[in-house]
């Protein structure tokens, strides 16, 4: 009898860690506290995680969303809501649609814009709002992005942006918050 409670029990601990691996979060009662910390860390490692934080600096409205794995960043997605340019304002007569269009085809002819808009792993999208405000979307996937092409460009290089890379999504989150960024509260 004392063998088959120690096979049962030994069992169980096998068959917690085999649930907590396949990403279920119930841990066993029997199991050891070392064994649960362990099983428990796996689980964070392999969890995609979002943050979202948002923000008013200078004048415009930012909102960033940080996609992680573990504390790896995955994907930086950067939306900002602005004034729209001067050189706009005198077209303040047109639709949002129209102003939207004049915008994406003056950057045909902008020689920064046409090198990046086709690099993997980086989209950009400007956009005229119904109350005329200048949204721009700029998306970054760390994972397929080819960093050091990014920024041997002109715009990039000064940005720093081959740190992406090695940035761990913590830091960059503790760093928007340092500059007055509020987390955003996911909605029920």
């Amino acid at each position: 009898m004392k063998r088959l409670i120690c096979f049962l029990g030994a069992l169980l601990l096998v068959m917690t860690g085999c649930a907590t691996q396949s990403q279920s979060t119930e841990t066993s009662s029997s199991s050891t506290p070392a064994s649960t910390e362990k099983s428990e860390t796996v689980v964070k490692e392999d969890m995609e995680e979002t943050k979202v934080l948002s923000g008013d600096k200078n004048g415009k409205h930012h909102r960033y969303t940080i996609t992680s794995k573990g504390d790896k960043l995955q994907q930086l997605k950067i939306e900002l809501l602005s004034p729209l340019p001067e050189t706009m304002t005198a077209n303040s007569h047109l639709s949002p649609e129209e102003m939207t269009t004049i915008i994406n085809d003056g950057l045909k002819n902008n020689p920064e814009y046409q090198a990046v808009k086709d690099l993997e792993g980086f989209n950009i999208e400007y956009l005229v709002t119904a109350e005329k405000q200048l949204a721009t979307t700029v998306v970054l996937d760390v994972d397929k992005i080819d960093l050091d092409k990014l920024k041997e460009l002109s715009y990039f290089q000064d940005l720093g942006v081959g740190d992406l890379k090695d940035v761990k999504a913590s830091t960059l989150i503790t760093g928007l918050k340092l500059h007055g960024f509020k987390e955003e509260t996911p909605a029920p």
